[in-house]
């Protein structure tokens, strides 16, 4: 597992900065595809069902 690095102050400022400019709105929440292959059968882990 890759250890992912951490933001700098300046990124997160940034990051925070273009979310105060352009906040998510209600129709990007609801508009969100919800992609068919992500809501599959979980895998069997081999017991018996």
């Amino acid at each position: 597992m890759t250890e992912r690095k951490r933001l700098t102050d300046a990124e997160y400022a940034a990051l925070a900065d273009d979310y105060e400019r352009n906040p998510i709105t209600p129709n990007e929440v609801l508009g969100v595809w919800i992609n068919p292959s992500a809501l599959a059968r979980p895998q069997s882990s081999g017991g018996e069902d």
